[in-house]
């Protein structure tokens, strides 16, 4: 699982900041102070102002597009519904990630997020419409999100230098927690490969490391387990720790009970792959009446509806 680059609540921060109306305002999010170095503050105005600066353009960006999305919802019919909003919520929970994702976005975030995407399945799902045989097949596809046994959501540290998990070992006894202590005991080549691993893993499920199933099976919810070793053959010995962050009960959801939800999955696989569909998108963003209002980020508008095109891939000889 990998992170955002710039959450939800990232930009609505800097969208804020973008508008003058920064000072004095409350961001979900963002306290007050955002961080203090030797007793001196670092205050959520200073914060934001850099971000804004950094990444403005970026955020700003995506928020035009997203509106450009929202309009074109509400010109087909389809606007994105309360009770939508709330069921693509609940599937988040459902799936055991709406937490983390509140924890990265805030809850306004996660809500926001959730009305884009409606908007885009209801556009997608009015023009491609979906066969029972392509939805059974789908389903099929994807039937561990929907049929599974007890599992756990657990976060891996994993090191080839044992003293290196002694170190992180000691840390969790002086209270620091799981997450600062992966941060700074994972080995820099898997930090390099997408970080660290995070992943809801059934105990029962076949191909798992023995001293894996076995270290998930000894911890609860809450708890990291002891040092335990993965080997595998001409591969240097790893050694590792887990911590379960979250736990779920076995599930078996048929497709008649989640018909609408796949529906809109295989319509949003169509549109992207459909030149037709991304031809109309384009067109929409050429269309669009911008105006930027912020000195110096009057290119946006220009980035929205002529984005660069990316160089043809060639084969080497």
């Amino acid at each position: 699982m990998k992170k955002a680059t710039i959450g939800v609540a990232a930009a609505a921060a800097i969208a804020i900041v973008l508008s003058g109306c920064g000072k004095g305002m409350k961001v979900e999010g963002v306290p007050d102070t955002v961080a203090t170095v030797n007793g001196s503050s670092i205050s959520a105005p200073e914060y934001l102002a850099q971000t804004s600066q950094r990444a403005g353009k970026e955020v700003l960006q995506g928020l035009i597009e997203q509106q450009i999305i929202l309009d074109w919802a509400k010109q087909d019919g389809v606007s994105p519904t309360d009770a939508q909003i709330t069921s693509q919520i609940e599937t988040m929970k459902r799936d055991g990630i709406y937490e983390r994702q509140v924890k990265m976005m805030g809850e306004s975030g996660v809500k926001n997020q959730a009305r884009i995407s409606q908007a885009m399945i209801n556009i997608a799902t009015k023009k491609f419409k979906a066969g029972d045989k392509e939805l059974e097949s789908a389903y099929n596809t994807m039937k561990t999100r929907y049929v599974h046994g007890p599992r756990k959501y657990i976060a891996l540290l994993i090191n080839p230098d044992k003293s290196k998990i002694e170190e992180a070992q000691k840390a969790l006894k002086d209270g620091e927690s799981f997450d600062t202590v992966v941060t700074k005991f994972t080995d820099s080549r898997m930090a390099m490969m997408g970080g660290p691993i995070e992943t809801w893993v059934d105990d029962t499920q076949p191909g798992l490391p023995p001293q894996l199933t076995s270290a998930i099976k000894d911890t609860k919810k809450g708890e990291v387990s002891e040092m335990f070793e993965l080997s595998q053959p001409k591969s240097p010995t790893q050694y590792c720790l887990l911590k379960v962050k979250d736990t779920q009960g076995k599930t078996d959801i048929k497709l008649k009970e989640v018909k609408d939800e796949v529906a809109g999955l295989v319509a949003m696989q169509k549109a992207q792959g459909d030149p037709s569909f991304q031809k109309e998108l384009t067109k929409r963003k050429k269309d669009a009446k911008i105006k930027v209002n912020i000195t110096g980020f009057e290119s946006v508008a220009e980035a929205v509806k002529n984005p660069p095109q990316q160089p043809p891939m060639t084969m080497g000889r």
